[in-house]
C-alpha cells in the first residue's frame, strides 16, 4: 500500500495499477512483474507540485507516494508513455514503474540490470558490446550493475545479456521496498 494516495479534486484515479499492467512480464528472482506503460516515478524532490503535473502535452495525476518516489499515471488515451527504461523530461528524471504480479504492488525500475558475471573481468568488455555503461562493479561478488541508454528496451538487454557466455544470470534492479529517510 502507498505510504499516502493522494487524489486532486479536479479528476480522481478511476481504475487501478493492475488494469494499467498491460505491458511485457519479466520475471526478477521468483517474481514476476508487468510493465505499467502509462505510469512513472519521479523522485519527490524534484517534483514541484505534489497533485498533479503537467509535462509537455501529457496530463498526470499523482497516483501515490512510495517512499522518496512519486507515481504518476498518464491521463490522456492517445498518449503512451515512452518504452524507454528510463525516460527524461527537463530535469525530472523519470524511471519506467511495474507491477508485482503475485501482490499488486508498484515497483520501481532502475533502467539497471544486475549481472552475475561468469568471467568479472569482462564486464567493460560486455558494457561495450551492448551500449551499457558500468554503473558499479563488484568484482569480488563477481557482480555488475549495468546502466541502459535513452531508449534500450530494458528487458531486451536483460534477455540479450542472458544470452551472453559472459554472464551467468541478469536481471532487471527494481526498487520494491520503499522507506522513508530518517
Amino acid at each position: 500500500q502507498p505510504a499516502n494516495t493522494q487524489e486532486s479534486s479536479e479528476a480522481s484515479i478511476d481504475f487501478s495499477l493492475r488494469e494499467q499492467a498491460t505491458g511485457p512480464v519479466f520475471q526478477t528472482g521468483e517474481e514476476g512483474y508487468q510493465v505499467i506503460p502509462r505510469a512513472y516515478a519521479v523522485l519527490e524532490e524534484v517534483s514541484n507540485n505534489p497533485a498533479s503535473t503537467t509535462v509537455g502535452s501529457e496530463a498526470n495525476r499523482l497516483y501515490g507516494n512510495y517512499g522518496p518516489y512519486q507515481i504518476f499515471v498518464v491521463l490522456d488515451a492517445d498518449i503512451a508513455a515512452s518504452a524507454e527504461s528510463v525516460f527524461w523530461a527537463g530535469i525530472e528524471e523519470r524511471y519506467r514503474v511495474a507491477l508485482n504480479i503475485n501482490h499488486d504492488q508498484p515497483v520501481i525500475m532502475t533502467g539497471q540490470i544486475v549481472a552475475h558475471m561468469l568471467d568479472p573481468s569482462s564486464s567493460r568488455a560486455i558494457a561495450d558490446a551492448y551500449g551499457l555503461t558500468v554503473e558499479a562493479e563488484f568484482r569480488d561478488i563477481s557482480r555488475v550493475f549495468f546502466g541502459t541508454q535513452s531508449g534500450q528496451n530494458v528487458i531486451e538487454m536483460t534477455e540479450l545479456l542472458n544470452a551472453d557466455i559472459a554472464v551467468g544470470l541478469a536481471e532487471i534492479d527494481i526498487i520494491e521496498e520503499f522507506y522513508e529517510p530518517f
